[in-house]
């Protein structure tokens, strides 16, 4: 079993400490044993593969698949779908087909899911998936289970999505988009009642922040030890405001944990959108940041971007599984981004930005620069780093970055830290890092490059006393000065 070398943090119903950090999905699983950046995979299995006929169970695909990570030493989550629903489920009373959801180039069936009885075969499935994991050699292997609504495919529920086909009137008649969504919660609710409390239930978090946002069920369904948040299509390029304030709200509070699958990667400066996915999850608090098998084998030894990619897995396992323990984390960054969307927030982890009469964002005292999806990158294409950015804007009066660390995290520092910039080396002026009771100047060399520069500084000088109640200032004199990311690392 792998256990985490920096400070635990276990599952908190199976017994067994998982290392955050990026996991594996969506590819050859045999690749994900020569990464030593890969935390664990999943395996996904089929409802009507390990349940051809109703209460008779088939798991030996899944103890196949289970061996093969245990057998290499990672762990896995499991996620039963079901794109192809078990053809004897509508041998089952009144539970006739209703017609067809077309996506793309794949059709699905749509059964009478909101009829009682589907719950119910949905539950006998359940059940026997979970005795098998309580029963398995492989238990500990196993971190929990990503819920799947399994109504419409996979994921769909709505008959009023565009691509679906009627073909029994009189059933889809009985259909309600509020009838929709309560078989939705109730498929959440019972991956809970059957897998807790020893089974890591991770629900979709969609139902939260979209479909039902009372409060009371998040509270009545997620936590440390109850169902944890599980979402897809993670992507720096979107605006998903209720989704961030979701995570921001349960997970990077610590509530509950994340788990957060990305979106296939953008054509358009591949690098930089990996880079940047990574740093969004991070940002929301997410744990266990699922990430597609194609960006995963680029940072194998051989690959033409491999230092690149390795560097962006590094970043994410070292940063974590900490966003909810200021007082434990390695470090504290921040990752300048911001604009004119309602999400384009800089990404951050227990640092932030201001402006000069302490408004958090700092759009009043430097500007955001956008690369437009990855089309016109800031600094080279062949660094990570420049999908976005923040600069000085001198002749506006912008000359200084006002930088907060969170109040925990500096009280749990001693001795020195090391501060470091990420900043694009373009011009010959200086730009300046201060902190209470002294300061440091560089100066830019002009090699095009984003560079990195780290500094030495009392932990004792982060005291808020500077400018804006600020721990940190970061400036520029002579002309501008483009920056990615501070950090602060113990």
């Amino acid at each position: 079993m792998q256990r985490m070398r920096r400070g635990a943090h276990p599952s908190s119903n199976s017994g067994s400490i998982w290392q955050p950090g990026v996991y594996y999905i969506w590819g050859n699983d045999t690749d994900v044993f020569s990464m030593d950046y890969v935390r664990g995979g999943q395996v996904v299995l089929d409802w009507a593969t390990i349940e051809p006929s109703r209460g008779v169970f088939n798991f030996s695909s899944a103890t196949s698949q289970i061996a093969n990570y245990v057998n290499g030493g990672k762990p896995l989550v499991l996620q039963i779908n079901s794109s192809t629903k078990p053809s004897w489920i509508y041998n089952q009373g009144s539970i006739v087909q209703v017609g067809t959801y077309t996506r793309g180039s794949t059709t699905w069936d749509i059964p009478y899911y909101w009829n009682p009885l589907y719950l119910t075969l949905m539950q006998e499935m359940l059940e026997a998936v979970a005795q098998y994991v309580r029963t398995s050699p492989y238990r500990n292997s196993i971190l929990g289970m990503r819920a799947t609504p399994n109504l419409i495919g996979n994921e769909p529920y709505s008959l009023n999505d565009s691509g679906v086909t009627i073909t029994n009137t009189s059933v889809a008649n009985t259909w309600t988009d509020a009838i929709g969504t309560q078989v939705y919660e109730n498929v959440m609710r019972l991956y809970n009642q059957v897998l807790l409390p020893d089974i890591q239930p991770i629900l979709r978090s969609v139902l939260f922040a979209n479909y039902n946002t009372d409060p009371a069920l998040r509270t009545e369904l997620l936590g440390v030890n109850k169902g944890w948040a599980f979402g897809t299509n993670a992507n720096p390029d979107s605006n998903l405001p209720i989704i961030d304030n979701f995570f921001y709200d349960q997970v990077r509070s610590g509530i509950t944990r994340g788990f957060y699958e990305s979106q296939s990667t953008s054509s358009s400066h591949a690098l930089s959108w990996s880079y940047w996915r990574q740093l969004l999850d991070l940002s929301r608090g997410v744990y266990y940041i699922a990430t597609y098998s194609d960006e995963l084998v680029s940072a194998l030894p051989g690959q033409p971007e491999q230092p690149e990619y390795r560097a962006i897995f590094d970043t994410t396992n070292f940063y974590a599984g900490y966003q909810a323990t200021p007082a434990t984390t390695p470090g504290a960054f921040i990752a300048f981004r911001s604009g004119t969307k309602s999400t384009d927030i800089n990404y951050m982890n227990f640092m932030s930005l201001h402006d000069s009469n302490g408004t958090i964002g700092g759009e009043n005292a430097t500007v955001a620069l956008d690369s437009n999806g990855g089309v016109s990158i800031i600094g080279p294409a062949s660094q990570r780093f420049g999908r976005f950015a923040r600069r000085t804007d001198i002749a506006s009066g912008k000359a200084t970055f006002y930088l907060r660390a969170d109040a925990t995290f500096k009280s749990s520092l001693s001795g020195t830290v090391t501060v470091r910039v990420t900043y694009l080396d373009v011009g010959t002026n200086q730009w300046t890092l201060s902190w209470q009771g002294g300061s440091l100047s560089t100066t830019k060399q002009n090699s095009g490059q984003w560079k990195q520069k780290s500094i030495s500084v009392p932990a004792s000088g982060l005291s808020g006393s500077l400018a804006a109640s600020s721990d940190l200032l970061l400036s520029s004199s002579g002309s501008d000065t483009t920056f990615h990311m501070v950090e602060i690392l113990r």
